[in-house]
Formats: C-alpha cells, structure tokens, sequence
C-alpha cells in the first residue's frame, strides 16, 4: 500500500439554507462537521484505498491522510472534499512512511475522525513493526534533473550508467508491473544504498515506479518477523534485501533443520507480488551461492545485475576533477597526488577523503590565503 499525508486549504463550502438552496460561503471549518466526516469516511473506504480526515489545523485548514494501492488521485481528494461540503480548496499531497500513516490514523481516532485505527490497520495490512531490523525510508531524489541524473553517473559504475540510460531513454508508458528486477553486488552498504537510490530515483523520473518509498531487511533477520506480512504491506514500492551467502552444505543443514523456513516464504511471497513491487538484491558477489538460489526459485523473473567496482586512476581522477568543478574549485596536481599507482583501484571512499583534504588546504592556502599557518586535525 501507499500512503500519501495531504494538506488542504479551504477557499469556499456549500451550505443549505432553510428551505433547502445551496449557497456558496467563506464558512469556516468547525468541529460540527465531524459527525458527516465520519460517514464520508466510510463511504470512500474500499479494498483500493482509504481517505479520511485526520484533524483540523485551523479554521481554515484540514489534514487528510490516505492509503492506497495506488498513487494518489487529485480527483477523487477533490470528489471527497466536496462531500465535506468543501467545493473550493488547494491540496498540497506528500508520500510518506508506515509510521507516518499510522500516526495520522491516531490523530483521526483521537478528534474523532475514525471510530478505530486499528481496524484500520488491520483492514489495509499496515504491518505494526515490533522491532528494529525492518528500515524503511523516502529513496527516490525528488529534487534532480534528468540531466544531473546522467551526469552524477559518470562517477558510478558503468553497469548502472548503462542501466540509467536505458531506463531514461524508454518510453514513457503506464505502469503494467517490472520488466525486471536488480541484484547489486558491493562490498559496503554505503555503495549498495548509492546505487540503489540513483535506480529508484531514474525508475520514479521514467514512470516505472509509483512510490519513492523503500524498505530494507537482512535475510539474517527474518526469524524476527513474517514476510509474507512484511512484502504484502510494501506492494507497489521497492524492497531491497541483504542476501548473505553461506557455505552450501551449511545452506543445506539449516534448510533441513527449519523445512519451510523464512527464506521459502520470502520467495514464495516475491513471486506473487513481483508485478506490482521491485526488488532489489544486495550480495557480496554476483557469482554466490544466495544469488542463484533466488534465481532457481524464481523463475520466469529477469534481474539486471550491477557490481560495484573500485575505479582505476583515470576513472577516480575523472571523478577529482568533476567534483571539484561541481564546487567552483580550480584544479591542481595537488588534487591527484594521493593517486600513486597506476595498477591499484581506488574506492569512492578513500577519493572523498583525498578530496576533503585538498579542498580544506584549497580553502586555507588559496581562498583564504591569511589562513595558511592553520594546522588541521589529523
């Protein structure tokens, strides 16, 4: 499900004289309208989605929350407005998270909006985490260009430029489900989180994805929680797993010891909701043992795989170079005297801690040249 916080501002009502015309007012929004609230409520709640009023702001502003399947329709918020009695508003519609909703579901009870959050809960399958091991966050950058998007590639690795590219370059279409799936090899989170984030961002810009919002959880952890619960909560967004490979007879052992374990549920529950959801697979090597094991059981599923490299000199000097342009920095060989060794490959980590330091001598020596005498902590 889909969950959408909208802020709305009240411009004119219809209200009912004493013999029953309508007439359009400036009128206030009063706590009198809760009572037909309540019946609004329910008359637009069905198995696609849930609008409701969570609580009045002021006189002159209301906060709505809604959970769908789909993203968030301007037309029917309009239609339920104007059941309120409300026939002139703004809307301003923002997508957020579980515990968001689930907040605003208490505010509804609490001011007597709904009668039961939990049975709203429980009606939409808004999964109630109970412990830490389930992250959930906003992936998609709402604020970059197509452009910068393409540009802010050339640092990554060529996989996934090529992946943007042709993601950006396909034709903008309906959503009708996945084509495909992505499996991400990286040694870090740091750099699995960048590449996934740069995919859902390019998937969101082209269409192919409804919602900005992720999950992410370890196979390790799921004894904690269901995942059939957990992935039928998250249709329609993106769900990114650490997968970590074991030894194949230890793989062996634990499947005999647990039978229809967690891990069986996890691909059951992927083959189903694949359509409407996109996974995302993180493993340390595109050539591990947990890699072909989801790919065994998931069949008739395509997954593009991306690894993440270390560049070679010319590539990180390139990336120097770029982001000191992207700061209004001139650049120097001081900028690539870390970059020794031809042979070696450098991470993305250690050229941001090559850069830090140059820019922080650029600032003392040349922006600020009355600075030059000031030592820097090591």
């Amino acid at each position: 499900m889909l969950y959408f916080d909208v802020r709305v501002t009240i411009h004119e009502t219809i209200e009912f004289d004493t013999e029953g015309v309508r007439h359009r007012t400036r009128k206030k929004v009063l706590p009198e309208m809760i009572n037909h609230v309540n019946d609004v409520s329910e008359s637009y709640g069905n198995k696609e989605s849930f609008l409701f009023v969570s609580h009045v702001i002021n006189e002159d502003h209301l906060r709505l929350g809604v959970i769908s399947k789909k993203p968030v329709c301007r037309k029917e918020i309009a239609q339920y407005l104007i059941e309120l009695g409300f026939h002139g508003a703004d809307v301003m519609i923002a997508e957020i998270m579980r515990d968001d909703i689930n907040r605003l579901l208490k505010e509804a009870e609490r001011d007597g909006f709904i009668i039961d959050a939990m049975d709203i809960q429980s009606r939409y399958s808004i999964a109630q985490y109970r412990n830490n091991v389930i992250e959930e966050k906003i992936v998609a950058d709402q604020e970059i260009a197509e452009t910068e998007m393409i540009e802010h590639c050339r640092t990554l690795p060529e996989s996934l430029r090529d992946e943007v590219k042709r993601i950006l370059d396909g034709p903008r279409v309906p959503f009708m489900g996945h084509p495909v799936h992505y499996v991400i090899s990286a040694k870090r989170k740091s750099e699995f989180n960048e590449i996934a984030k740069v995919l859902v961002t390019a998937l969101y810009m082209a269409g192919r994805l409804q919602s900005k919002r992720a999950i992410y959880f370890e196979k390790d952890d799921m004894s904690e929680f269901d995942p059939q619960v957990i992935l039928e909560n998250a249709r329609g967004t993106t769900v990114m797993i650490r997968l970590n490979d074991m030894p194949q007879v230890q793989m062996q052992v634990a499947h005999r010891r647990r039978g229809e374990d967690s891990f069986d549920q996890l691909i059951a529950t992927m083959r189903w909701t694949r359509k409407d959801t996109l996974y995302i697979l993180w493993v340390d090597d595109l050539k591990g043992n947990m890699k072909e094991n989801v790919y065994h059981n998931l069949k008739n599923t395509s997954f593009v795989e991306i690894a993440y490299n270390p560049m070679l000199r010319d590539a990180a000097k390139t990336y120097l170079r770029d982001k000191a342009k992207a700061d209004g920095f001139r650049t120097d060989k001081s900028l690539y005297r870390d970059l020794d060794d031809a042979e070696r490959s450098y991470s993305i980590y250690e050229l941001e801690e090559y850069y830090d330091a140059w820019q922080a001598d650029q600032l003392k020596t040349k922006i600020y040249p009355q600075y030059s005498s000031a030592v820097s902590n090591q």
